[in-house]
């Protein structure tokens, strides 16, 4: 039995607690740049294995390993992309979530502008 003191209470906890940030996994933004990498590496990697058979039959020590850096490139572009495709999903996630307090912050500046005014 609650007494009818202790519901306003629960009240204003509930909304505050809707208010407050709530975290938000890195995991989900994890999996998806993982994929986004591996998939540009496969992609990727298909014309360093033809430069590599191309460059076999060459003499020069120099273009035989050209493939090594058209591979350091590719997955270098690979993990650049990955990261910023791991920071945007999570961005998303934490807005996603988090949408309520993200506009309570919103109106709280502008309350606070007014006040000052």
């Amino acid at each position: 039995m609650e007494s009818s003191s202790v519901r306003p209470v629960h009240a204003t906890f509930d909304r505050l607690e809707k208010m407050l940030p709530v975290y938000v996994s890195i995991m989900h933004s994890v999996q998806i740049s993982s994929l986004v990498v591996t998939w540009i590496i496969i992609s990727l990697n298909i014309p360093i294995i033809i430069l590599k058979k191309r460059s076999e039959d060459i003499a020069d020590p120099l273009a035989r390993l050209q493939w090594i850096l058209v591979l350091f490139v590719s997955v270098s572009i690979a993990l650049f992309v990955g990261k910023q495709t791991q920071s945007f999903v999570y961005k998303m996630d934490c807005l996603g979530v988090n949408r309520q307090h993200y506009a309570n912050l919103i109106w709280l500046k502008e309350y606070s502008q007014i006040l000052r005014a």
